[in-house]
């Protein structure tokens, strides 16, 4: 593959000095958020909640306690969600002279920076109440929680489960809890015969909520980390609050992640996307086998690992302990790198903060380099120099080719508005208007990111979605603007990346009969071979997804192109359903070069669904199906471009390309 930026868990934490009091170095229940480029965990911990920074979750900076108050003790599972200026910590804590952990009560608490202070504002619940994730979507909010009085006189399965209640503000659950998680096998079990009347107490907690391609998940941890199957798992649900359904189903025990022998006690995560703002990477806590452990001594540490899925559902290789690749960094990262040029105002860098201060007609700053399908994010805010009666007028172009063609997406702070406009030779109309929330705040970070497919634009701020539109410049540079107003940028990122849409079809082409729903590609034909392929080089090191599913009775083949010059030169991966065998061939001028071939893995069957991921780069390319190894070895890997085929009636889902940095 390359060069590539490597790690090994668990990662790097430097501390100011050598005190394990201020800068411990472990963290058990590890909760990751981003805020303006930079990434923060939060930990568990006896006197207080700790708190870590990093800008590719390699490397930690340890900066020391982000809550701690003399009345309370052992702060249990932070989690802090932003929202409009104000960080927000939920964690659970008891009073010192207490010695019972159903003591442990739910709390909320907040600060204006990432790092803290945090001061206390009020309590949540007045019983036992722990590990909570607060999420955003359709405008309310949602607390997941675990308590115990739910199912604590359950005859069959007594225990601790996961609940979901709405929030009518950020420190007031509604009070119409609904099941999530509950207890359903043996392996859930925390003690055995906990009453004497023979009925076992069962643990599930840890939640943390995530959603993908419309389906709702909520990852959880059975068990206590000091048992043997303590484990990682998850429940999928088509709305977000249920019904939910464990994977793969209430009554087998399948984990996401469970011990190794290297790794001991993983569990209770968050997931976090890596900084190219794509790869979903796994946080969660472990101890070292390999190291003596004292009693009574917290040696629970911060460990990563990636993320991928299978259809709907998800795996990972970890826990790991051998060196691996890295987090993959973004294709542009920062504001300040001399990748970009300015255009009147007055801007400056500073603190990894890029700030136009004058207050006089336009300024613009874009990068260099057009790009035409692309992920971004960039947190902005207002700044006039002093208080201004005049509003402002600030955002994004999401494409600049010149003066008379462009795509600007801008914030009008007096009309508490967006609004998409464009210009195309020199001819000016607005394609999308909207109102802001109510209270959204100017003076502020907030994110944006946008996806942008060639002629189709999202853009979400803060997490919620914002617009999805189709815009008529279909490429140019990316940048920023802002019109008679001053206004500032940090944590900027972007990711080259297509999404095979509509709104990206100019990007391939193809031969067969092919249709598109959504982002649904469809193989009409058996018995015939048909390609899609991209038009132009996608790079020399990119990562490619997407899931496979067969709707046909015909056996053919099916697979994908690594590269795809033309008919005499490429590279590609066929998968023989009849056959059951897989092969790599690498033709160069209408000679093989090289060709494998390989019995299918047992459980690989199109006709069930698979996802194919492929990584790419360097003039070595890895194939994986779902969890199974396909490839992993030398082939050309020139810049071509990156095609299907198929030969029977089949269904490519959300496929979507990306560069590798």
């Amino acid at each position: 593959m390359g060069e590539l930026r490597t790690f090994q868990n668990p990662p790097v934490i430097h501390r100011p000095e050598e005190n394990d009091q201020e800068y411990p170095l472990v963290n058990p229940d590890p909760y990751v958020i981003k805020y303006k480029g930079m990434y923060y965990s939060y930990a568990t911990g006896a006197q207080g909640v700790t708190v870590m920074a990093s800008g590719d979750l390699c490397e930690w900076q340890h900066l020391g306690y982000a809550l701690r108050l003399p009345d309370q003790k052992d702060y249990w599972a932070p989690a802090v969600y932003y929202h409009n200026g104000l960080f927000y910590m939920y964690y659970s804590s008891m009073k010192p002279d207490e010695h019972d952990p159903h003591f442990e009560i739910m709390k909320v608490a907040v600060s204006e920076a990432p790092e803290g202070p945090f001061r206390y504002v009020k309590t949540l619940f007045d019983t036992f109440s722990i590990d909570a994730h607060v999420v955003r979507r359709d405008g309310e909010f949602y607390l997941f929680y675990s308590t115990n009085d739910y199912a604590g006189t359950d005859e069959d399965h007594p225990g601790t489960v996961i609940l979901v209640d709405r929030l009518l503000d950020l420190y007031t659950p509604a009070g119409e809890p609904q099941i999530v998680v509950k207890p359903t096998l043996q392996e859930e079990v925390f003690e055995e015969n906990r009453f004497g009347d023979g009925r076992d107490w069962h643990t599930i907690e840890g939640a943390f909520y995530l959603e993908r391609h419309g389906k709702h998940y909520c990852m959880y941890s059975g068990n206590a980390y000091l048992k043997p199957h303590y484990f990682i798992g998850y429940s999928i649900a088509d709305t977000i609050t249920g019904p939910w359904t464990k994977a793969p189903n209430e009554y087998t025990y399948a984990p996401l992640m469970k011990k190794t022998e290297h790794v001991l006690g993983t569990g209770h995560n968050s997931v976090i996307q890596a900084p190219n703002l794509i790869d979903d990477w796994i946080v969660y806590h472990g101890v070292d086998a390999g190291k003596v452990h004292e009693m009574h001594r917290e040696h629970r540490q911060l460990r990563i690992d990636p993320l991928f899925w299978k259809g709907e559902h998800m795996w990972t290789p970890g826990p790991s302990h051998d060196l691996q690749a890295a987090p993959a960094l973004p294709t542009v990262q920062g504001l300040d790198n001399g990748l970009w040029e300015e255009n009147g105002g007055a801007w400056e860098t500073a603190d990894g903060e890029l700030r136009q201060t004058s207050p006089a007609g336009k300024a613009e700053w874009l990068l260099r380099e057009p790009v035409n399908s692309y992920v971004c994010e960039v947190s902005a805010k207002w700044n006039p120099p002093v208080p201004s009666h005049l509003g402002g007028l600030y955002g994004l172009y999401l494409a600049y080719q010149n003066e008379a063609n462009y795509v600007q997406l801008l914030f009008h702070t007096g009309r508490h508005e967006f609004q998409v406009l464009a210009a195309v030779n020199g001819i000016r109309s607005e394609l999308h208007r909207g109102r802001l929330e109510k209270g959204f705040r100017w003076d502020v970070w907030h994110c944006i990111r946008v996806e942008r497919n060639l002629s189709h634009a999202a853009v979400w701020v803060d997490g919620q979605e914002l617009l999805r539109a189709s815009v008529p410049v279909p490429s140019g540079r990316v940048g920023f603007v802002t019109h008679s107003t001053s206004a500032s940028y940090a944590g900027f990122a972007l990711t080259k990346q297509v999404s095979l849409m509509p709104g990206s079809l100019p990007l391939f082409e193809a031969s067969g009969d092919w249709s598109l729903l959504g982002r649904k590609l469809s193989y009409e034909k058996d018995g015939r071979l048909g390609m899609v392929v991209m038009k132009e080089p996608f790079g020399t090191g990119y990562q490619c997804s997407v899931d496979v599913k067969t709707n046909s009775q015909y056996k053919g083949r099916l697979g994908i192109y690594i590269s795809y010059l033309n008919q005499d030169n490429y590279v590609r991966v066929s998968f023989d359903e009849a056959k059951r065998r897989v092969c790599i061939q690498w033709i160069e001028d209408g000679t093989v070069r090289q060709s494998e071939e390989a019995d299918y893995p047992p459980l690989l069957s199109f006709g069930d669904g698979h996802t194919l991921l492929v990584k790419a780069g360097g003039g070595q390319a890895v194939v994986l199906a779902d969890d199974m190894l396909i490839f992993d070895g030398d082939v050309s890997t020139c810049e071509a471009g990156i095609g299907l085929f198929a030969e029977m009636k089949t269904e490519f889902r959300h496929l979507q390309v990306w560069t590798l940095n």
